[in-house]
């Protein structure tokens, strides 16, 4: 998968290994984040740290080694934190901050998600685009909602379920 990621990062979009069944919205994705990334990359460079087990290799530009592209995907798992307070604040606007909190850390350190927080892999974009997607539909915006499900879809398929739900309930 991280090959995959890699051959995006030099610009070869024909590319494209047959034993990956996902759509390709997770490495749009890394590509989009290039800039992040490549951020990242420099200040733990800067600092004189780096990134991963390995050292970056020197034909891949800043932003697109295993490190950098795991890095993208701790990133998600914030930002799914962020996602998850501020559906359940909307949900239950009289919960007290303590009691979301505690409901936040139990999303983010389930197991199965909280693992792919340190892989590159498509859980963590696909869970935080559906999250958004549940925001923006509770917020009654039904276009940016529709738009996040399809980048949700994009990053895994069986996002369609909840993505087709919600849409189903707010048309």
């Amino acid at each position: 998968m991280t090959l995959q990621a890699q051959n995006y990062c030099r610009g070869d979009f024909a590319a494209w290994d047959p034993k990956i069944t996902t759509l390709p919205g997770l490495y749009i994705l890394a590509q989009a984040a290039r800039p992040l990334l490549w951020l990242f990359a420099t200040l733990i460079r800067l600092g004189g740290g780096q990134i991963g087990s390995g050292s970056a290799s020197a034909e891949l530009p800043l932003g697109c080694t295993v490190g950098e592209l795991r890095f993208l995907n701790l990133f998600f798992g914030v930002a799914v934190a962020w996602a998850t307070g501020r559906v359940l604040a909307r949900i239950h606007p009289s919960a007290s901050p303590a009691a979301i909190l505690l409901r936040v850390a139990c999303v983010i350190l389930f197991p199965v998600l909280h693992l792919f927080f340190y892989l590159f892999y498509t859980d963590a974009a696909a869970v935080l685009a559906t999250l958004l997607m549940l925001e923006a539909s509770l917020a009654y915006r039904p276009n940016l909602s529709a738009a996040l499900g399809a980048i949700a879809i994009l990053c895994r398929r069986a996002s369609s379920v909840p993505a087709t739900q919600l849409q189903s309930r707010t048309s």
